[in-house]
């Protein structure tokens, strides 16, 4: 059993390092999938960025540095809310391969998210 997985496995290993023409799922465009790992990794981030926002906001409520229905309050709200908006609408375009919408978005994305940082109050010291 080992040396059949073996034969298969050096088999495999062949027609991917040889390119046949028929294997095109054995060895991908390199740079098609370089960029898809990049954007992958861009939307992670934009995700995280996202969520360390809104918690940093909540833990600003708790801890009563901010308090809900003030004026800063409510534009924390909002930039959280459309950075939501731009952070589905990225999944969508990247789902799709929407490459200038997934673009626009993450940028769109990471602005209210830095709006949002701005705004979140921070203990001093």
């Amino acid at each position: 059993m080992k040396r059949l997985l073996f034969a298969t496995a050096l088999a495999v290993a062949a027609l991917a390092a040889a390119g046949c023409s028929g294997c095109s799922a054995l060895n991908p465009n390199r740079a098609v999938l370089a960029e898809t790992v990049i954007d992958e990794k861009a939307l992670f981030a934009a995700e995280a960025a996202f969520f360390g926002a809104a918690s940093a906001a909540e833990s600003a409520v708790d801890v009563e540095l901010l308090r809900p229905g003030d004026a800063s309050a409510v534009k924390i709200a909002d930039a959280l809310d459309k950075a939501h908006d731009a952070l589905v609408a990225a999944r969508a375009a990247y789902a799709v391969g929407d490459a200038q919408g997934y673009g626009e978005k993450i940028a769109a994305l990471q602005g209210f998210v830095a709006e949002a940082w701005k705004l979140i109050p921070q203990r001093e010291g």
